[in-house]
């Protein structure tokens, strides 16, 4: 699942590098400047399309079963995330991280980074969140078991009428 992927990668960025570049930019933000930055664009770019893809396919196969609500759950709840993704916090992160580099820390730019990094942590949550009706569609037989009574073989009577039970 593209989807585990993905909010692995946002887990592993709010651990091991989200805090380092918050904790005092400018001059923490040594980390994204060229020649030997940073780039984590392509993985996003990557993960996001995989992910879309996947669960296109999965609404596609999945269409005439209940557990397409499960998925269009997770699917359009993804989508929003995406829009707000690249409408709010791509532009903002860019904009701190493409900040010059300085010795000292701007306050303004470390309460700016610290309030983007809550919000993604509350837009992680939602995301979290959103995978469970996936779980459930990919997990649990969601669909009615149905009987299948075969009345094409006619079965034997439990008595005959000169068995030597008396029937």
């Amino acid at each position: 699942m593209s989807i585990m992927v993905v909010m692995g990668g946002a887990i592993y960025e709010h651990m091991a590098v989200i805090p380092n570049w918050t904790h005092a930019p400018p001059a923490s933000l040594i980390m994204f400047q060229e020649p030997y930055g940073i780039n984590p664009a392509p993985f996003w770019a990557l993960g996001h399309l995989v992910t879309l893809i996947c669960m296109v396919l999965a609404l596609v196969f999945n269409w005439k079963t209940s557990r397409r609500t499960n998925i269009l759950i997770t699917f359009i709840g993804y989508i929003i995330i995406l829009i707000v993704t690249y409408t709010y916090f791509v532009p903002i992160l860019l904009e701190i991280i493409r900040t010059p580099v300085q010795s000292t820390a701007d306050s303004a730019l470390v309460r700016k980074a610290n309030e983007w990094e809550v919000y993604s942590i509350i837009r992680n949550i939602i995301m979290f969140f959103l995978i469970i009706p996936l779980m459930f569609a990919t997990t649990r037989n969601l669909e009615k078991k149905k009987v299948f009574h075969d009345t094409s073989q006619t079965s034997a009577p439990l008595t005959y009428p000169n068995d030597s039970l008396g029937g």
